[in-house]
């Protein structure tokens, strides 16, 4: 069963397409670059209290995710929800979004 603070991956693209969320990938900077959602801002775990007050800014939920959604994830989610801001996991992590088939993005 998931939790209330979890975003299905099914659901991510239609809450992206609407502009609704933040989506923050808390992965190293070399994993991100291999592949992550697109438009999913980079925020590695060590830099998101650095990133508290810009990530308040957008003034949007925020779905933060790692590989699978294991500890670095939660700890995101802990330190965003402690500070105020509205935050949810995506249930499952990236491998959940590479499961349903959607894209990917690389950088170069």
């Amino acid at each position: 069963p998931g939790s209330e603070d979890e975003v299905p991956a099914k659901e991510l693209p239609a809450l992206l397409k609407a502009k609704r969320v933040l989506v923050v990938d808390v992965r190293e900077a070399a994993v991100y670059a291999r592949a992550h959602i697109p438009g999913a801002r980079n925020v590695p775990l060590e830099s998101i209290e650095l990133a508290l007050q810009t990530l308040a800014m957008e003034r949007k939920p925020v779905v933060v995710y790692d590989r699978s959604n294991s500890d670095d994830a939660r700890k995101a989610f802990d330190t965003l929800s402690q500070r105020g801001l509205p935050a949810a996991l995506l249930k499952g992590g990236f491998l959940a979004w590479e499961a349903e088939g959607f894209d990917i993005e690389r950088s170069n």
